[in-house]
């Protein structure tokens, strides 16, 4: 693991420095092993004709180690158009947010509280200073009073032998694979550290914009109704003085409408009763009319089946002599 991990960042080396100097070797080298990138890395150093002498010159005066650091740090060389983006240009920066609004020294929670031995706590601004990735500086300091600043480092190698010399910490080829991740993580550590602070503080600035945006909405709110309540309120005491004259006239117009219902109901009424003595005058007469002439229908019917005074014969001549009438006619 340890061999792979020295050949591929001797590899990486070798192609940045191919890059910066522009050798012959190397640059046949790059051909093969990476064309694409090559290409792409060369057509964004391209330099004319006049200023070929200058780069060379630079490159000259500017060591492999000072290109490899301003290439990973994302600085342009002298000649070069456009900076390279690097993934690790932001290592050694340290995103500082706006300070947190501090609480008024003359400010109790309530009014027994002993703020000299009892202070409000403070929300650190920064993690705390570390040793070694992991080691707390606090932890280290407190060795140098009595061993030097190289104590506490002592301190880890000597545990680390106790630890070896008892066989609880061997050291076997799967223990390379640590040191290689401890590299890797510094590594990208330091080159991701300033985004990712940058954007968990815009993530949270956002988030507690977006719970404040609804505590305003909601006092918002409050304020309208308060303003309406008001409103309503002045109104109220503008007209409260009319009130007896209105409902003076309030009552007016109900009696009114009352009045007006009663008499309508009254015509109704009355119609009703008339349709309903009409009705019974005319069924009254109605019946009369049909009886009396059904009784002399029937009377004159009995007369003249009884035949009485030959009233059936003189019946018969009076129609045959009508019949001989409407006949000539």
């Amino acid at each position: 693991m340890l061999q792979c991990s020295i050949l591929f960042l001797g590899f990486m080396a070798l192609n940045r420095y191919a890059l910066a100097t522009g050798t012959r070797t190397q640059a046949c080298i790059l051909r093969c092993s990476q064309p694409i990138y090559t290409v792409s890395v060369l057509m964004s150093t391209t330099k004319e004709g006049s200023d070929v002498v200058g780069r060379m010159d630079v490159s000259e005066k500017v060591g492999f180690f000072t290109k490899l650091k301003y290439r990973f740090q994302g600085i342009p060389l002298k000649g070069e158009l456009h900076a390279p983006i690097s993934f690790m240009r932001d290592i050694g920066k340290q995103y500082i947010p706006p300070p947190l609004p501090e609480v008024p020294k003359d400010f109790k929670e309530y009014p027994e509280r002993d703020l000299v031995n009892y202070p409000y706590p403070v929300k650190r601004m920064y993690p705390p200073k570390l040793r070694l990735m992991i080691i707390p500086d606090k932890f280290m300091n407190n060795f140098h009073k009595y061993t030097g600043t190289s104590g506490p480092y002592v301190f880890f190698a000597m545990l680390y032998a106790f630890l070896h010399t008892k066989g609880l910490f061997e050291i076997a080829h799967d223990r390379v694979k640590i040191l290689v991740l401890l590299f890797y993580y510094y590594i990208f550590s330091r080159a991701f550290n300033y985004r990712w602070d940058k954007y968990f503080y815009e993530s949270c600035k956002k988030a507690e914009k977006k719970y404040l945006d609804i505590i305003d909405n909601n006092f918002k709110t409050i304020r309208e109704t308060q303003e309406t309540s008001k409103a309503e309120r002045s109104a109220y005491a503008a007209v409260k003085e009319y009130y007896p004259i209105i409902f003076k006239e309030n009552l007016a117009l109900q009696l009114e409408s009352t009045y007006r219902k009663n008499v309508e109901r009254l015509a109704t009424e009355m119609k009703r009763r008339l349709d309903y003595l009409q009705e019974t005058e005319a069924v009254k007469h109605s019946f009369a009319r049909d009886h009396m002439l059904k009784w002399i229908i029937n009377s004159v019917q009995s007369e003249i089946m009884a035949n009485k005074e030959n009233i059936k014969e003189k019946y018969m001549d009076i129609c045959i002599e009508q019949l001989k009438g409407l006949s000539l006619k």
